[in-house]
């Protein structure tokens, strides 16, 4: 299998999974006593060494006996030594500085500098840590998505910065390399990775506030853009189907109904006897905002007017339009408007077309016009007192129906 292996990512996944399952048993060294120059074998013993070194070093026991720590390093060398006699026979090979770069988690006393070194310009607020290894796996297999979730790895476990734990300085690494990944790289689910292991920690302190983990406004957008750039987008032959097949309607009916449920708990009491500092007011807040929805689609909708912007004329316009949605034209239908053929035309129109603005209504006995508009003029000769109420009535009548009027004394206007 190893030997009809094409790229870089499937080598590297294969002898990632064949070293896990082989570092239980003797075969890999069986292989390379029988095959000393063989690259894949020499791959693989590097892989099966680092596998053990890292499962020897996640032990509880190692961390409490001195003994097993002295055991633990020269597991650790073995392995590193392994891990260079692989990268000197095939020096294109990314498996190596990938093999390296995770075995910087057993170096927790910093006894080789390459595990502390600072990242590269401009990114100087990120953490320190095996950068140089980081970028030697990069150099061969660019976007390598093992290579960089080891790297996550040894910032999750190595210590934290002066001001940020080390959760967080993980957190940091994995947005910054989300970033940078291109569409269609699986590094952009390193941030999911992140809150994987937060959420892991967090359960095995007791957390009680993982129900709603999952749907925090932090990791919905990572969701989404690991969704849509990555998965979206990935090889149709290597992905697999989008739906889950005969189970899909099932399993859709039981989210709804669990949501359901959810919803009809959270308006239920949460302890017993229930007193007023232990009543849960979610009900009374959910029917006070259904009252006034209700309220609102009863009469609020009706009565509703745009807030007054800009000229009166500018805003009589603006209301006309939202009361006519999707019409061009300035003017209330009124019935008579509507139905009449596009060849007549009212004075009102002629003295539009003529003058370009809108015509005037003298009132008797006012001395002033009155804008059909609603303009400034209108608003001061109603508060001075000069226009009497049924004279106010008529002039807010001609302003709802614009159409040829008879004021007795003043004319056809």
């Amino acid at each position: 299998m190893l030997a009809q292996t094409g790229t870089w990512q499937e080598w590297t996944a294969r002898t990632q999974v064949l070293g896990v399952a082989a570092a239980r048993c003797n075969v890999v060294e069986l292989w390379l006593r029988e095959e000393p120059q063989s690259v894949a074998a020499r791959v693989m013993y590097a892989r099966v060494t680092t596998e053990r070194a890292l499962d020897a070093h996640r032990s509880r026991a190692s961390a409490e006996d001195p003994r097993r720590m002295r055991q633990l390093d020269e597991l650790a060398d073995r392995a590193r030594q392994a891990c260079r006699v692989a990268g000197e026979l095939n020096p294109g090979d990314p498996v190596a500085p990938i093999c390296l770069l995770a075995l910087a988690e057993t170096d927790t006393a910093g006894r080789f500098p390459e595990h502390r070194v600072a990242p590269p310009p401009p990114d100087f607020l990120l953490p320190h840590g095996p950068w140089g290894l980081l970028e030697a796996a990069h150099r061969r297999d660019a976007y390598s998505r093992e290579a960089w979730q080891r790297m996550l790895r040894v910032l999750q476990v190595g210590p934290g910065s002066e001001y940020l734990s080390r959760r967080a300085v993980a957190m940091d690494f994995a947005r910054w390399s989300a970033s940078k990944a291109p569409i269609g790289s699986p590094l952009l689910l390193l941030p999911l990775y992140a809150h994987v292991e937060e959420y892991r920690a967090r359960r095995s302190r007791g957390d009680s506030m993982l129900s709603l983990w999952w749907v925090n406004e932090s990791i919905t957008p990572a969701i989404s853009k690991a969704f849509e750039d990555w998965f979206g987008r990935c090889d149709p032959a290597a992905a697999s189907p989008t739906d889950l097949g005969r189970w899909s309607r099932p399993i859709g009916w039981v989210a709804v109904l669990w949501a359901a449920g959810a919803s009809v708990l959270f308006l239920l009491p949460q302890s017993s006897p229930v007193t007023a500092e232990s009543f849960n007011y979610a009900p009374v807040a959910l029917l006070v905002a259904l009252a006034m929805a209700a309220l609102w689609w009863r009469t609020g909708r009706r009565s509703y007017r745009v807030p007054r912007s800009g000229t009166a004329n500018a805003h009589a316009r603006t209301e006309r339009l939202i009361r006519r949605p999707g019409s061009g034209r300035t003017r209330p239908a009124t019935h008579e408007s509507r139905d009449r053929p596009r060849s007549e035309t009212t004075r009102t129109d002629t003295v539009r077309a003529r003058h370009g603005k809108e015509p005037k209504l003298v009132m008797p006995g006012s001395g002033g016009e009155l804008d059909p508009e609603g303009s400034p003029s209108t608003r001061r000769w109603c508060s001075r007192g000069i226009l009497a109420p049924p004279a106010e009535l008529l002039a807010r009548w001609v302003m709802r129906n614009r159409r040829q009027v008879s004021v007795p004394g003043a004319g056809s206007t």
